[in-house]
């Protein structure tokens, strides 16, 4: 069973997971204001290690791994054609970027490029997760069993890079610390525009769970979900009796 096999990363959660998370000893950290028990960072990391490996060493077979194998080797190799290379970019040219400096440090190694991408955005959560989640193993294997491992370092990587770079600046947002949260922000949107969703919410969850904002907000998201259904309903439908 090789370390790219979906079972062998249930295993690994279940056994070598487990163990860690049951037999190695916390320590205690301030979290936003409250003393409370965290893993230690080395384990933390161990944790993640295969699912980093798993996403450099899958195959072409599954989602856009091609694609993404495809535009790392077409891209120049040294940061002077950068300018021209990204004529040709239409959008999200922040990921464009990254491919030619990651190219140009370490060659034209598809694999190192997996690599690099998986560890940015494993450690990212991971960090991110043992500091805040009061049960870090158990967000690691929602996060791997839901298959969200699989859809996003596996198949959208561009999008989850642009998920992990938010990530990191979660801290900032318990601050309130607006202005670098958003710039933050505006550097993933350079990976995907869907990124700037972000700078709305992250003052619509500002206060208490299911405060009159948030209750708004996911009132109003519902009504244009509804309205947007409804439109494309009647759209088709106009269509199909338009060409009659």
């Amino acid at each position: 069973m090789s370390i790219t096999n979906y079972w062998f990363q249930l295993i690994w959660l279940l056994t070598v997971g487990m163990v860690l998370a049951i037999s190695l000893p916390k320590k205690q950290e301030i979290v936003m204001g409250r003393i409370e028990e965290r893993w230690q960072i080395a384990p933390a990391v161990l944790l993640v290690v295969p699912y980093i490996l798993a996403a450099t060493l899958r195959s072409d077979n599954f989602g856009d791994t091609y694609a993404y194998r495809s535009v790392f080797r077409e891209a120049p190799s040294k940061i002077a054609a950068l300018p021209l290379y990204l004529e040709g970019i239409k959008k999200d040219k922040g990921f464009s970027v990254l491919i030619v400096i990651i190219k140009a440090l370490i060659g034209n190694s598809p694999i190192l490029f997996f690599m690099f991408i998986a560890t940015v955005q494993m450690l990212c959560m991971a960090f991110i997760y043992r500091k805040y989640s009061e049960n870090y193993w158990m967000s690691i294997f929602v996060f791997v069993a839901g298959t969200d491992y699989m859809s996003w370092c596996h198949n959208g990587i561009r999008q989850f890079l642009a998920i992990a770079i938010i990530m990191a600046g979660f801290p900032l947002l318990l601050k309130r610390k607006y202005i670098p949260l958003i710039a933050i922000i505006l550097l993933g949107a350079t990976f995907h525009a869907s990124a700037l969703l972000m700078i709305p919410i992250i003052f619509i969850v500002q206060g208490k769970a299911w405060n009159k904002k948030s209750v708004l907000c996911i009132l109003g998201c519902i009504l244009i979900l509804i309205f947007n259904i409804f439109f494309h309903l009647s759209f088709y439908n106009f269509l199909n009796v338009s060409l009659a």
